[in-house]
């Protein structure tokens, strides 16, 4: 299996380097970017590693979330914990490392996790049009939490200029076999003159996830044993000693649990957006967009029979509304002005009830908010002819209302009840024709953060908490064209991200414990090296990036009793008493670690109808330091990144008749085995093995588990599609084909088996 991926990756990224250097360039269209800038610019003009999916490939993809969205594309990995989430990974950098923006507004919070977490899934992907994604920090364009990258969710323009009244409904619906999911939605798009409207509803019933044919069973001490063979034989013999017989073991198919506990939930999403052009150099644009999701569970914590009977998101939602206006040349010096005011409310419901636990007495319920103000500022000038400049300032302020409503009801949820945050950032970038065929790109920013919160709600000793500083940083690029639809670029960078209300108060459950506040905590900061080539030839091209990044000061979970000693402070004893049967963890800056990594795509059209199309990323990551001392070789876990993605490659081949309405693609999706873990893996429960204690683990002479790690895997999968009379878009898609049984590293549940799906989108 090791072999099969490294070997299309290899493929991959050796095509790309071939075709950089051949055959005859003229001009075509590219997909136009903003967020690499923060202004228009091509893709393959725009500074660093970027990924457009296109309105086009989004509906070719037939998502079901806003993670399906990201599938085959170089850089990102994908992440499920249970199946109403979904965490894209950029460079080995998910959760509060990655920002996501959404027709640039901030999705993220001050109260975002450091792993996996739900709330790129509180993207309607109906209401997206096309996605762009930045890989590597761009701090210096937006502040805190951008060290693995940006994901830019962008939403659909209303029609409008038209002379008389315009309305275009629309009607759309998919179906998906393996788990019984429906969504249908509709949407009304209008306008006349110089006004433009959109309004959209979706609803979505998705069943529980039914996984390929093989075997997922689960051992005691909540860790498991997974592989796509149906054969009870191939079961360790450690597994058969700890569990008897695979009939006696619980075993990891949802029909099996409980019909009370289930992947299945709902889902309402609906938007609204109105634009106007006052002027023929202005324009104005008023949405709202909102999303709520019913009893999402999550299923790695009741899936063992051990932890948690019930642990459930209910309900799950997200409000947006912003307003934004922009002017052409509004003063001298200034070409382009953009204002935005934003409105940001997530809502979020724990229900959490342990196993044997009286569901009268021991019920726990947490309901947390957080509402957020944000307003923001860009300018677009062009001093000379061969400067032009971009600049702007960010400020977004976050209230927390968070309460425990049962079993007593107290003013902290996962979080002080009135905790607060806010951050201002001030940027400016200068991209610079150096003469030739070179370009320079120069920023900075400069940023201020606050977190305020009052522990002493939990521990009178520790009062009120103010967290506050400044952070600067900055980034250089050039680009190279070095022949005609060739380029060469690279970029040396920093990025930084600040303590957060969820790294110095958030107490919550965690696949290592409990976490418990962290007040002590410093900022963690990275430097980014990058190296790179676009390719874009009439009837081949694609992209090639080699990276480093060095992050310091990284923030990680420890024992509370390593960091505290014997004398732990009220805080944590409290959280250890509310939970006798697990760890209590705290944050503490500790590692210093390094990230390598490669990521190519490329496609080679050798007629006119037939493009072969490839992706690959391969990434490394390696602990320098922990706690002030080298890893010790003989404790491999100590050296791993925490949820390395595995060598990762996508391969295919589209078929396309030039003007028909039809086509049909063809591709094999896969990932090698991951058995480069870290402790946190070991202890993982999403993560296979025999054990969660790192001692009993068995590893070999480089170092990798050899009774551990999530297993590789291959799928065959097959899409056609075709349009009717310009209006009418009809979908079939086959995935898994041939049902096989795996799951995306450190994902908590198992990928859907063999799935039929059906995508009819009809426009009147």
């Amino acid at each position: 299996m090791n072999r099969s991926v490294c070997a299309m990756a290899c493929c991959v990224m050796a095509c790309g380097v071939l075709v950089a250097w051949g055959g005859e360039y003229t001009a075509e269209l590219d997909e136009i970017i903003v967020t690499a800038t923060r202004s228009d610019r091509t893709s393959y003009d725009a500074t660093g590693a970027t990924n457009v999916v296109t309105p086009t490939e989004l509906a070719r993809r037939t998502p079901i979330g806003a993670i399906d969205a990201l599938y085959d594309e170089p850089g990102v990995a994908t992440q499920r914990t249970t199946n109403g989430q979904g965490s894209p990974i950029i460079r080995g950098f998910t959760g509060y490392h990655t920002m996501v923006l959404v027709d640039g507004v901030r999705l993220n919070n001050s109260t975002f996790r450091s792993g996996p977490n739900q709330y790129f899934n509180t993207l309607n992907v109906d209401d997206v049009e096309r996605i762009e994604v930045v890989r590597g920090p761009h701090s210096v364009l937006y502040g805190s939490s951008a060290l693995g990258g940006v994901i830019h969710a962008r939403s659909p323009e209303p029609t409008r200029q038209a002379a008389e009244l315009s309305l275009r409904p629309r009607l759309f619906g998919r179906f998906g076999s393996a788990s019984g999911d429906a969504i249908a939605g509709f949407s009304l798009d209008g306008g006349r003159d110089d006004v433009g409207f959109r309004l959209s509803m979706t609803r979505k019933d998705l069943g529980a996830v039914q996984p390929g044919k093989g075997l997922d069973v689960h051992v005691k001490g909540r860790k498991f044993f997974l592989t796509s063979d149906e054969d009870e034989g191939v079961l360790p013999a450690a597994y058969r000693t700890r569990t008897g017989t695979v009939a006696g073991s619980r075993v990891y198919d949802e029909e099996s649990i409980s019909k009370d506990v289930s992947t299945a939930y709902r889902e309402s999403g609906g938007s609204a957006t109105l634009t106007w052009m006052p002027t023929e150099r202005s324009d104005v644009r008023v949405a709202y967009q909102g999303v709520r999701q019913e009893v999402s569970s999550r299923w790695d914590k009741v899936a063992s029979g051990e932890e948690f009977e019930r642990l459930e998101f209910d309900p799950q939602e997200r409000h947006l509304a912003y307003g934004s206006y922009s002017v052409e040349t509004p003063a001298t010096g200034i070409d382009r002005l953009t204002a935005t005011l934003s409105f940001h409310r997530q809502v979020e419901g724990q229900t959490r009830l342990k196993v044997d636990a009286d569901s009268d007495t021991d019920l726990s319920r947490t309901e947390d908010t957080v509402s957020t103000v944000g307003a923001s500022i860009v300018g677009e000038s062009k001093p000379g002819a061969r400067h032009e400049l971009t600049y702007g300032v960010d400020a977004y302020a976050d209230a927390v209302a968070s309460e425990r409503v049962l079993p007593t009801p107290r003013p902290w949820g996962r979080y002080p009840d009135g905790s607060s945050a806010f951050d201002v950032s001030a940027f400016v970038q200068d991209h610079i024709a150096a003469g030739g065929a070179f370009t320079l790109s120069l920023g900075a920013n400069g940023t201020y953060y606050r977190v305020t919160s009052d522990l002493s709600l939990e521990d009178p000793t520790f009062g009120a908490l103010k967290k506050d500083g400044l952070a600067a940083t900055g980034t250089a690029a050039l680009a190279f064209e070095a022949a005609d639809g060739v380029k060469l670029h690279g970029a040396v960078g920093t990025g930084f991200r600040a303590p957060t209300i969820d790294d110095l108060t958030g107490v919550q459950v965690t696949n290592q414990g409990i976490q418990a506040p962290s007040p002590d905590i410093d900022p963690e900061r990275s430097l980014n090296l990058e190296v790179g080539v676009k390719v874009r030839r009439p009837r081949f091209g694609g992209s090639i990036a080699a990276f480093t990044t060095f992050l310091t000061d990284q923030m990680v979970s420890r024992e509370a009793s390593e960091v505290y000693g014997a004398d732990l402070p009220t805080f944590a004893l409290n959280v250890q008493a509310a939970h006798p049967d697990l760890d209590v963890n705290v944050l503490d800056n500790l590692d210093e670690m390094v990230i390598r990594g490669v990521e190519a795509d490329v496609y080679v059209s050798p007629t006119p109808t037939v493009t072969v199309y490839g992706v690959g990323t391969f990434l490394r990551g390696e602990v320098l330091t922990l706690d002030g001392r080298d890893p010790d070789p003989d404790r491999p876990w100590e050296a791993r990144m925490r949820r390395e993605p595995p060598p990762n490659a996508t391969l295919g081949v589209r078929w396309e008749p030039l003007d028909a309405p039809y086509w049909a693609d063809v591709f094999a999706r896969g990932a090698a085995k991951q058995n480069r873990l870290s402790n946190g893996d070991i202890r993982d429960p999403r993560v296979p093995g025999l054990t969660r204690d790192r001692d009993e683990v068995t590893f070999d002479e480089n170092g990798a588990a050899v009774d551990a790690g999530t297993p590789g895997w291959i799928t065959l999968n097959a899409r056609v599609g075709s349009t009717f009379r310009g209006a009418s878009r009809v979908t079939l898609a086959v995935e898994n084909l041939f049902d096989r049984r795996y799951r995306w590293h450190g994902s908590g549940v198992d990928a859907p088996g063999r799935n039929f799906v059906v995508s009819v989108d009809h426009a009147f």
